[in-house]
């Protein structure tokens, strides 16, 4: 044999098992954080489609409240683990009157006055006894009322509704949550029906 030869063959012990296992505990590492991170994006990704598709649905209701120049009226509420929105017609007339559906708050909100409490009671028909001309749910995402003055959250049903020019009976607030995670961000929808 030649020199050469018994070079490569006296040489050649291989890897330790200490360098092994360096090698494979750098690997794990690295891995760990890469995983780590691809959660947190699809995560983000996924708050932000939800995020995208609520505001849509809103959108196109409003929408269609300039269009048909009717009235929407929408619960927004929690079911299991899920944002489940429902959306409402009016069935009375009374509701082609858009400044008594703004004072009545589309008969949502709390109306101390005796006269206008008694218009008011026929704006919409009651929501439990009226069924939803459409429904929609949003995966692993949930909604919370968002009161801008004390800065507190509820777990209750958002209601609010577009009034027949697209508009809205008045500036409501609400916060969303992704359901594994702890991002939220609260959400306005002005006076003029705008989502910001």
């Amino acid at each position: 044999m030649s020199k050469k030869s018994n070079f490569f063959i006296n040489n050649s012990s291989g890897f330790s098992l200490a360098e092994v296992l360096v090698v494979i505990a750098i690997i794990s590492i690295m891995a760990a954080v890469g995983i780590a991170n691809f959660t947190s994006v699809s995560i983000g990704s996924r708050f932000a489609a939800n995020q995208t598709r609520l505001i849509s649905v809103l959108n196109d209701y409003r929408y269609l409240a300039f269009v048909r120049s009717k009235p929407y009226k929408f619960i927004l509420d929690n079911q299991d683990e899920n944002l489940r929105i429902r959306i409402f017609e009016p069935t009375s007339t009374v509701w082609r009157n858009k400044n008594l559906m703004r004072r009545c708050d589309c008969q949502m909100g709390t109306v101390t006055d005796a006269t206008l409490n008694a218009n008011c009671s026929n704006t919409f028909a009651a929501s439990s006894s009226q069924t939803p001309v459409d429904t929609k749910t949003i995966k692993d995402f949930k909604i919370k009322k968002w009161d801008p003055d004390s800065l507190t959250e509820e777990e209750v049903a958002v209601k609010f509704c577009f009034l027949a020019d697209g508009s809205a009976a008045r500036d409501y607030h609400f916060k969303i949550v992704d359901k594994s995670s702890t991002l939220s961000k609260i959400k306005k929808i002005n006076k003029t029906g705008h989502a910001e």
